[in-house]
């Protein structure tokens, strides 16, 4: 049998890579449709048409989080030797995964289950199956059936890892020591989910030239490297970071420079900052969603010492 399977994978590569798109990053997209696809199907409990998803996904483009998505779905159906196999290939090939001790704890009581379920069923003779006279002694009642059970629950599947990028524009406000100014500006964030998409870790840049008093005039940049989660339902994704980072100040209203002077040339302000944003997909690629930011630094240079910034961004994304 596992030559056959073995000569079978062989022939399922050889035809893919005779009428594969020539580009990569063409077979990674329609690899991450397949397992999207296969991850609705495994919630909505259609177990085998997960699988033929996941399995379109593996060929395309092998990764370790497929494995796992098969596995849960072979034990789903109580195909125990499938779903050892593909967690042990999972553990072969990232050992050290969020993941990875959930599945050695699935291990133990999975092989015992499998062993029970293989073992050699109670033969009925032919006696007993054409029937025998009253005076013969009972047959003895078979064996009731052992269910296979985990003691872990299940845990959902997880699509492969992906890069993100939004792109918008935003607006709030900028306060220091009482003077406040209105910030408007380009923003981008870029994100990578890790560990099989339970984390998501990335930078986040935003820019904006705001009024202070009456002719004045001042900018900012703002650069954060920020990490958090992101959850999706549906066609929706509900993301929240927490960051921290810099805001460099220019040229501001002497309104918030320390001590009433004009601030000349920049300050930098250490900022740690709170980032949410719900984003509705477009399609397999493209989303558009709002964000909402609020910062809070401090910098001697500035009146006051604190800088508080709340804003909001109406943003473009795309993912891949």
């Amino acid at each position: 049998m596992v030559l056959g399977r073995a000569i079978a994978a062989c022939v399922i590569a050889s035809s893919a890579i005779a009428a594969a798109d020539p580009s990569p990053e063409a077979s990674r997209r329609e690899a991450d449709e397949h397992a999207r696809r296969g991850v609705a199907l495994y919630k909505l409990g259609r177990y085998l048409e997960a699988i033929d998803e996941f399995e379109q996904a593996y060929v395309l483009y092998p990764s370790d989080a497929l494995l796992y998505n098969l596995g849960q779905s072979h034990r789903q159906l109580d195909h125990c030797r499938e779903a050892l196999d593909y967690y042990k290939r999972f553990l072969d090939g990232s050992p050290d995964a969020p993941l990875a001790p959930k599945v050695r704890e699935l291990l133990p009581p999975l092989e015992r289950a499998c062993a029970v379920k293989l073992e050699k069923p109670v033969e009925v003779t032919g006696a007993i199956a054409m029937g025998t006279s009253s005076s013969d002694p009972p047959a003895p009642a078979p064996a009731p059936a052992v269910a296979i059970t985990t003691t872990a629950t299940a845990a959902p599947p997880i699509a492969p890892t992906e890069w993100t990028v939004r792109g918008g524009l935003g607006a709030g406000v900028l306060s220091s020591g009482g003077a406040a100014a209105a910030p408007v500006g380009p923003v981008l964030a870029v994100t990578h989910a890790f560990g099989d998409g339970r984390f998501d870790a990335g930078a986040h840049v935003g820019a904006g030239v705001f009024a202070g008093d009456p002719g004045a005039t001042a900018s900012a940049f703002e650069l954060l490297a920020i990490g958090g989660r992101s959850i999706a339902r549906d066609e929706l994704t509900f993301s929240a970071y927490g960051g921290a980072g810099v805001l460099v100040l220019s040229e501001l209203p002497h309104t918030l420079g320390a001590g009433g002077r004009t601030v000349r040339g920049s300050i930098a302000v250490p900022e740690v900052a709170a980032l949410a944003s719900i984003d509705r997909s477009l399609d397999q690629e493209w989303t558009i969603g709002a964000g909402a930011e609020v910062a809070v630094g401090g910098a001697s240079g500035l009146r006051g010492g604190v800088s508080i910034a709340a804003a909001l961004t109406i943003n473009l994304g795309y993912r891949r």
